[in-house]
């Protein structure tokens, strides 16, 4: 086995949860809380350019923003624990290289279509242009999330594809 065709251990818990079409506890909260840092970061310069304001209206505000950030937490929850896990078997369309960790993982299906991870939420794989890979993601309107991936030449490739409670799942919560 290569240091390419390694799956850590992390990567094995998140096939094995996966694998039954559901999302791990971290991937869920993830999901959930990614719009809070975008909130906290919006409400720094109101902290800091209106500290009067702040000092008048602070109890009140603080309030509303907590009512605020709340909304969106439950709908988000409600939104993500419904969401079907997709599954498909990918190519390596580049490799993934030590500098680029913040670039979109770009896998391409059957039909030769590019799939964009622009999000993730597993460990950063080790890719090989032109190797193929079991994929676990979730598509939310035109982006797709990576939740795990494997090489399908792993000697236990076959114990992290998919279960009958993932299909089950799938049908149900993609309304088929």
């Amino acid at each position: 086995m290569t240091s390419t065709d390694r799956v850590v251990p992390e990567m094995r818990e998140r096939l094995l949860i996966n694998r039954d079409g559901k999302l791990t506890s971290t991937q869920w909260l993830d999901l959930v809380t990614q719009p809070l840092m975008s909130l906290m970061v919006l409400s720094i310069p109101l902290m800091l350019f209106i500290p009067r304001l702040l000092f008048a209206m602070g109890f009140w505000l603080i309030v509303m923003a907590v009512l605020i950030a709340l909304t969106v937490l439950v709908f988000r929850a409600f939104r993500y624990a419904r969401t079907p896990v997709h599954f498909a078997t990918l190519e390596a369309e580049q490799s993934k290289q030590v500098w680029r960790f913040f670039g979109a993982i770009r896998l391409k299906d059957e039909e030769g279509r590019i799939l964009r991870f622009t999000k993730r939420l597993a460990p950063m794989p080790q890719l090989t242009r032109g190797k193929r890979y079991i994929v676990y993601y979730i598509k939310d309107n035109d982006v797709f999330t990576l939740l795990s991936i494997a090489p399908t030449d792993h000697p236990k490739v076959k114990k992290w594809h998919p279960s009958q409670p993932f299909m089950k799942r799938f049908q149900q919560r993609s309304g088929q």
